[in-house]
């Protein structure tokens, strides 16, 4: 998001925090969903994989990286095995289940 108020920068020129701030795009993020998906199958996991992938890029949201989430976010998975973990805002945290 941006505003002409804020100034502008090249992408290449954005500071490290701008950039976190600033996220991935869609199609970079279409793409990385694509790659999960791949990694999902033949797994014996694999309908808990790919329903957690699909709660996740619902939203837009990316698989946890670190050992924790940063300020301001918690984890969120689905409660099955295989279930791929990520970090939302505290206040948009859903309650999510699988029922088998």
């Amino acid at each position: 998001m941006t505003s002409r108020c804020w100034g502008t920068k090249r992408l290449d020129q954005v500071a490290d925090a701008d950039g976190k701030n600033l996220g991935p795009g869609g199609i970079a993020k279409s793409k990385y969903y694509e790659r999960l998906r791949v990694y999902c199958m033949g797994r014996p996991d694999t309908p808990c994989c790919l329903s957690s992938l699909k709660a996740m890029s619902a939203r837009g949201y990316l698989p946890q990286t670190e050992e924790l989430c940063p300020d301001g976010m918690v984890p969120d998975r689905l409660r099955c095995m295989g279930s791929y973990v990520w970090c939302v805002p505290v206040t948009d945290r859903p309650t999510r289940t699988l029922k088998k």
